[in-house]
Parts: structure tokens; sequence; C-alpha cells
């Protein structure tokens, strides 16, 4: 080693090692490889705990009604406008408040709300403009009843539809509300468990009733 180095090595308190050690280098290489293939893997982000806690047949069985409260925002749609709100994550014991069949379970949901001005996607005279609605339009809270239900996409949770008034610019206007709930991770649930029932229904029993309930088309449908 030089002088440089040594002395170097005496003012950091640092371990001399000859750089020019071909041998040297090739260990330090297999160290960090070896350091870095050794121990778990590092996770990537997600929120422990908040899986849905029970099957999909278990919460259809017991699950129970419910209400939930959402502040609804006036919103543009691409045909029309309304009131939307969407986001976040929300807690709900899934057998209520007097049953203990879902073992008190929480349930964390993702609601979401759309609320469609009737008419105002066919650009009905009668209707505010969409100016007149933007200025005028204010956010209002609306409480669901709510009920549990298998969504078309697989996952599960609770739904409401209704329809309901709401004045704007002094027009009476007509909301059509759509509110979902799913469980957070439910569909994950849902593909996992096999249907008890469906195994149970024979696929020709429609046969013997279908000239019953089927009748012969007209050319003009």
């Amino acid at each position: 080693a030089t002088l440089a180095q040594v002395w170097l090595s005496y003012c950091c308190g640092a371990r001399l090692l000859d750089i020019s050690d071909s041998s040297a280098q090739q260990a330090m290489v297999a160290k960090r490889k070896a350091e870095t293939a050794d121990g778990p893997a590092a996770k990537k982000g997600g929120f422990k705990g908040m899986d849905c806690p029970f099957s999909k047949s278990e919460f259809l069985t017991h699950a129970a009604h419910t209400t939930m409260t959402l502040e609804l925002e006036p919103k543009e749609f691409k045909t029309g406008y309304g009131y939307q709100k969407g986001g976040g994550i929300a807690k709900v014991e899934a057998d209520g408040p007097d049953s203990e069949k879902l073992g008190n379970k929480i349930a964390y949901v993702r609601p979401s709300c759309i609320a469609n001005i009737i008419g105002t996607a066919a650009g009905s005279k009668e209707k505010p403009t969409l100016e007149s609605f933007k200025k005028a339009a204010k956010a209002f809270s609306v409480t669901f009843d709510i009920w549990p239900v298998e969504f078309g996409t697989g996952s599960f949770g609770w739904m409401a539809h209704r329809k309901q008034n709401v004045t704007v610019a002094g027009s009476t206007l007509i909301l059509q509300v759509n509110f979902n709930a799913p469980i957070n991770k439910s569909k994950e649930k849902g593909d996992e468990e096999v249907d008890p029932v469906l195994c149970l229904i024979d696929e020709n029993a429609i046969f013997p009733k279908y000239e019953k309930i089927m009748t012969r088309a007209d050319p003009k449908d």
C-alpha cells in the first residue's frame, strides 16, 4: 500500500483493502449478492386486516341490512349531470348490532353513489342548463337503507337503488340514485368458493316446462 493509503486508513479508521486485488473485488460482489438474496423479499403496498373475513355464502345467509350516509357532490357526466360520491373505505358490522351470526366481524367496504338527474342525458329543455346547474347545485347528505347482495362482478356487499327529488335553480328534478358498497377483496373470496346449491340443480329441469314459459317469436321480433 502507498503512504497515502496508509494515512487515509489511519484518519478514517477504515479497513485497508488493496483494490488492485481482483480476488478481493470478487469476494465483495459475492457477499453483496448473498446479502440481497438472503431474507424475505420486500412486500408491496397494502393494508393488513382489511380483507373480507367471511365467505360469500356466509355473508348472503347472515348479513343484515343497515344504513349508510354519504354526501353527494354535483357532478358533470359524459351524458347529462347529477351528483356523485366515491372513494374511501368505511367499516360495517356485517351481522348488525343484534346478531352474532357472523361473529360481529367488521367488513371494510368501498362505498360509492351515482345520482343521475333523469332527462338531462337527452338534453331536455325543461331541465336547467349545465351552466345553471353548476352554479346553483349544492352538495347534500343522503342516508341509504342498504341490503346484502352479490354483484355481477362476483364481489358482494350492500346495495341500494331509489328515486328522489332535488330542487336546483327553482326546478324540481328527479334523481335516479344507485348506491354500491362492495366489501374489500370479496371477489377473491367468491372466486374461491364452490356454490353448494349449483351442483344440486338438474340442468335438464327446464325442458319439461319450456313450452309453457317460452313463446315462438314473430318474424318482426
